[in-house]
């Protein structure tokens, strides 16, 4: 039994669903999931609670990584070389003056005031098309 739920998790994909369990179940539980030296990705902050990563941690030589936002608690992006928020938003900056990214396609469509209610429905009903909509006040 111990062999085929081995193989099972090896089989599984590289990296286990985000967990946003606040009592730890949902770590102990990704972490059970994730195959051999695999990685749980933790997406939040846990209040109190226990978490016992003991025999799925160890032995099957997970990797756990921790994402808190990079602006209000200071921590940088990974990579290479690590960059903060204030780096993020000179690059973008940068990156708009040069005219390499453009905010065509963000705010759109645009519509008067009076038709806000459109403008949530389309928000709701079309996120892959709309991902802001921009009120006119005429």
């Amino acid at each position: 039994m111990r062999h085929s739920s081995r193989r099972l998790r090896s089989q599984r994909r590289h990296e286990a669903p985000r967990s946003r369990d606040r009592r730890g179940r949902g770590v102990r539980c990704r972490a059970r999931a994730a195959r051999q030296c695999g990685r749980v990705v933790c997406v939040g902050f846990y209040g109190p609670g226990t978490l016992n990563l003991g025999e799925e941690f160890f032995h099957n030589r997970l990797t756990l990584l921790a994402s808190l936002p990079a602006l209000s608690w200071n921590n940088p992006v990974r990579g290479a070389k690590p960059l903060y928020a204030k780096d993020l938003q000179e690059m973008a900056a940068r990156d708009f003056a040069a005219g390499k990214i453009t905010p065509r396609g963000i705010l759109s469509p645009t519509l008067a005031f009076r038709d806000a209610e459109q403008a949530v429905k389309l928000i709701a009903d079309e996120p892959q098309r709309v991902l802001k909509v921009l009120l006119r006040h005429d």
